[in-house]
């Protein structure tokens, strides 16, 4: 289930909601006062609002307004800090004059981080997207569509997609220039 990452900001056009049960359309500038409107209609309408139906009108919101900035149920998130950026830029540095890993070493490696339990999301105000250009301009990385594309590692905090493209040797270069030693889970292809 999801929930949205900041109910206390409200985002673009406000809370926009339909109730599946009833079909009944909601909008309001203030989370709790939309909340208490579904409740109230439900009620009227002789529909549940049990322990968890809260949590189900958030995922449901997560669901009917895709721009939303949600997070998953018990995901780890943690933010991007200087250390991460610095990381991530030498990265793309250590990365000029060396070939991704084959498609099937990728594929390989993104299977065992998405069964990680140091898998997360780690989130940075508006760095996504300059993080992909600049991963297609300095280091040519492929970009995929998958079900890992929002998840990280939050051992060292790199985009999972990003990271299991990169040679192990310049990881680790990466890794020896800034003194860093990411406590990697033990089933990581990063210890192999």
């Amino acid at each position: 289930m999801k929930y949205p990452t900041t109910p206390h900001l409200v985002p673009q056009g406000g809370w926009n909601y339909t109730d599946p049960d009833t079909g009944i359309k909601f909008s309001d500038n203030h989370i709790n006062a939309l909340l208490q409107r579904v409740r109230v209609s439900r009620i009227a309408n002789g529909h549940q609002v049990g322990a968890e139906w809260i949590a189900s009108v958030y995922d449901q919101l997560c669901n009917q307004m895709p721009h939303l900035p949600c997070s998953e149920v018990g995901v780890q998130e943690r933010r991007w800090n200087g250390v991460d950026m610095a990381a991530f830029l030498s990265t793309l540095l250590e990365m000029r004059g060396h070939e991704q890993v084959p498609q099937e070493e990728y594929d390989r490696r993104v299977s065992i981080c998405m069964r990680c339990p140091k898998r997360g999301v780690v989130t940075c105000s508006g760095c996504g997207v300059i993080g992909t250009m600049l991963q297609k301009l300095i280091a040519g990385v492929r970009i995929t569509d998958t079900d890992a594309y929002p998840m990280s590692c939050m051992a060292c905090g790199c985009s999972i997609v990003s990271k299991c493209s990169y040679p192990k040797e310049v990881l680790a270069a990466v890794d020896a220039k800034l003194g860093r030693t990411p406590e990697y889970a033990e089933q990581c292809w990063m210890r192999e």
